[in-house]
């Protein structure tokens, strides 16, 4: 976590993220008390990061339940253009994001 305070402005946090693959652990309920004392401190959130948690799915399983319920809880919208089915970011300022969208990068090997 990075917490950014620049002069006239809101401080804000950026949370980075990686749950790994198939974990059956409260990573939910530790990223809703992460969240809930960021609102405390009533501060702007952006968290990104790899949740392996597909937020897509129709099936709507215990894992995208557990992190639609705190995004909803705290009012975090997903704002990514094309959200892929388990790399995410969410705001609760959405009306501050500029631009949005997703970059393509090539790897060169050597």
């Amino acid at each position: 976590m990075v917490d950014i305070i620049k002069p006239n402005s809101k401080p804000f946090s950026i949370v980075a993220v990686y749950r790994l693959p198939a974990t059956e652990d409260n990573f939910f309920c530790y990223l809703e008390s992460v969240v809930k004392a960021l609102n405390f401190e009533n501060k702007e959130i952006i968290i990104i990061g790899d949740l392996n948690c597909n937020y897509l799915s129709e099936t709507r399983n215990s894992e995208p339940r557990q992190l639609i319920e705190v995004s909803e809880d705290y009012q975090l919208s997903q704002i990514k253009a094309q959200p892929t089915l388990i790399d995410l970011i969410f705001t609760n300022q959405k009306s501050r994001v500029v631009t949005q969208g997703v970059v393509t990068l090539k790897y060169i090997y050597i």
